[in-house]
């Protein structure tokens, strides 16, 4: 492939400059709030268009889909503004101390959370929020509610603020939302992806969709009821409280090889890098060929992303010990 021919240092450059221009894309799309769109169009949010309030129930919402342009919403669907602040944090971690633009926006990250979080009786995040701060509909089998899905992932963005930067108020915040999830459940390990507003009632759509509280009739493309890795969350939640953040991350940190361990353990990736290796086509792609039925979709041959990373992972680890 072209880019496999380019001399070092100008591939180095290329993917420097896509990196710059990422980040600098990432802090031009987050609002003054601290949130970030749905969809970010190129255009700095005007700030008098979105103000900054806290997260409050509406008045009224229509139980009928709207078909209303949500691009600009707030939006937590796909854990976007998690990984949006764990993106800026890691930025800081790699770019030193003289980039404070992204510790910066990862604190109005933060206080966006804290600012999303609903009060009682349910302490928790709906999946997006209009200019109101008010859950707002999405696509039509996404409506105002809260969300038992998107709330794991803000709930371990907060812990992971608390781990990194000390302050109390990311874990405090956590706490009421665990006791939700805990009786909130509609099962054993099973939590609803949406609950009516204040009644706390699980809400689904039925094929037609049709907005509804019976779950008989749900379409398949998407996970309506799940474990959502709540359990696994609320586990780091007590561990992190109990321990202490010092002790938990103490705890965390990787042990130092001693030479001859760096060299067994490259050793003993080799055989799988080599696999690894050899499984890229001419354009250094990692092409799945087995056929796929999920959600009521077929794929044939098709690019996923958790082989990637995982070929990615192997590669990056045996270059480290290598190096």
């Amino acid at each position: 492939a072209e880019h496999c021919r380019q001399p070092l240092d100008e591939r180095k450059q290329r993917i420097l400059h896509a990196r710059t221009y990422g980040l600098t894309k990432l802090l031009e799309a987050q609002y003054p709030n601290g949130a970030w769109p749905q969809r970010y169009d190129g255009r700095p949010a005007v700030p008098k268009k979105f103000p900054v309030f806290k997260a409050k129930y509406p008045k009224k919402w229509s139980r009928t889909y709207e078909g209303l342009d949500y691009r600009s919403h707030y939006t937590f669907n796909d854990d976007s503004i998690r990984d949006c602040i764990l993106t800026a944090l890691e930025a800081h971690k790699r770019l030193g101390q003289n980039r404070r633009e992204f510790l910066a926006a990862v604190r109005r990250g933060g206080d966006f959370l804290l600012l999303a979080q609903l009060p009682n009786p349910q302490p928790i995040w709906a999946q997006q929020y209009n200019a109101s701060m008010e859950p707002a509909w999405a696509r039509k089998f996404e409506p105002p509610s809260i969300t038992g899905g998107e709330s794991v992932g803000a709930c371990r963005t907060l812990i992971d603020l608390y781990l990194a930067t000390g302050k109390e108020k990311y874990l405090k915040a956590t706490g009421p939302a665990v006791e939700w999830f805990l009786k909130s459940s509609i099962g054993k390990n099973q939590w609803a992806r949406f609950y009516e507003l204040k009644t706390n009632r699980p809400l689904y759509f039925n094929k037609d969709y049709q907005l509804t509280y019976q779950d008989n009739d749900m379409p398949t493309h998407y996970s309506f009821q799940s474990s959502f890795g709540v359990t696994e969350m609320i586990r780091f939640y007590e561990k992190v409280r109990t321990s202490g953040r010092e002790a938990y991350l103490a705890a965390q940190k990787p042990r130092v090889l001693s030479p001859k361990d760096r060299s067994r353990r490259a050793i003993s990736l080799e055989k799988q890098v080599l696999s690894v290796i050899s499984a890229q086509d001419k354009l250094g792609r990692w092409i799945t060929k087995e056929p796929l039925e999920t959600r009521g979709m077929n794929f044939n041959e098709r690019i996923e992303t958790r082989v990637f990373m995982s070929n990615i992972n192997v590669l990056s680890e045996y270059l480290s010990l290598i190096k």
